[in-house]
């Protein structure tokens, strides 16, 4: 077994929270914040030597030598219940499987019934837009239970990497899991983004049942809004055809009849329609399936233009 533990946490039935490295870093900086927030403390270690090889050598005044190795540390609280895993790679293929499985493996001997995964939805939005939370689960019940927390419903589309794969794993063993994926603008996925964080802490809040301060979160993300504004203006002045508030809300989005996803999709079909009008087809079947060829109408024909 390739989990150390450091000391045995004195814990019954714990809710379990994972992050890994991804867009943003949206979910391992929630479940990192959340876990400091309620004083969690470590008690295990996954060796990743096995599982990973290094793609590349540090060098430092002409010196090359290797990184060090990744390392997911694990973290328990008492009250709440409650323990958090902390990734630092992402692995994918066999040595994913094989983690996750110990992960369960472990999991499964601290009497966890509930595990929760933290990660990003990269959406066409702004950054002066709230960050929402989009859930996937793995039952039902747990379905529901998000949904009384003001988390939206993945309706359909993946889920990449261990945070995904580990609800689905973990469906095969009877164990409820979901995964939570805060929105974030698709032009900063490299960024660390503190208000996608924040959504998370704040759903991680009100399934762990504890007082989170969340300031220093509302502080950096007031931070980063005010950085991205100068960005942003660059950016619809290169790429005119990004939408703005105005223009999602006249798509009627707050009530949900539209989801985000789906207008990202077509904004991405309407990029590749441009490009080759031969895929015009598959972008008037989405308008039509969503009953939105009226709002695109004049965007549609425009592309049979002639230049």
């Amino acid at each position: 077994m390739s989990i150390k533990i450091i000391k045995k946490p004195d814990i019954e039935t714990p809710l379990f929270l994972a992050g890994w490295p991804g867009m943003g870093n949206v979910g391992v900086i929630a479940v990192n914040y959340a876990r400091k927030a309620v004083g969690a403390e470590k008690f295990a270690e996954v060796d990743m030597t096995r599982y990973t090889v290094p793609d590349a050598v540090n060098v430092r005044n002409g010196l090359a030598v290797l990184p060090p190795r990744p390392t997911c540390r694990l973290y328990y609280s008492r009250d709440p219940a409650a323990v958090f895993f902390e990734g630092e790679v992402q692995l994918s293929g066999r040595a994913a499987s094989e983690v996750i499985s110990e992960i369960l493996d472990f999991a499964g001997t601290l009497g966890v019934k509930r595990m929760f995964t933290g990660a990003a939805f990269a959406s066409n939005l702004s950054s002066r837009e709230p960050s929402f939370v989009y859930g996937a689960a793995n039952e039902r019940k747990l379905r529901g239970h998000l949904r009384k927390l003001n988390v939206r419903m993945m309706p359909e589309g993946q889920i990449s990497g261990m945070n995904g794969t580990l609800i689905g794993f973990a469906g095969q063993r009877k164990i409820e899991a979901a995964c939570l994926l805060a929105t974030m603008p698709i032009y900063a996925v490299s960024i660390p983004n503190p208000k996608a964080s924040l959504a998370l802490v704040e759903v991680f809040e009100q399934l762990l049942e504890a007082d989170i301060d969340k300031e220093k979160l509302h502080s950096q993300g007031r931070d980063m809004e005010e950085n991205m504004v100068v960005i942003e203006e660059k950016i619809r002045e290169i790429f005119p055809m990004v939408l703005s508030e105005q223009e999602k809300e006249s798509i009627n989005m707050e009530d949900d009849k539209i989801p985000a996803y789906i207008i990202d999709k077509i904004e991405r079909l309407f990029a590749e329609a441009r490009r080759d009008r031969t895929l015009a087809e598959r972008l008037k079947k989405e308008l039509d399936r969503w009953n939105l060829y009226e709002h695109y109408e004049d965007r549609f024909l425009d592309l049979f233009k002639e230049d």
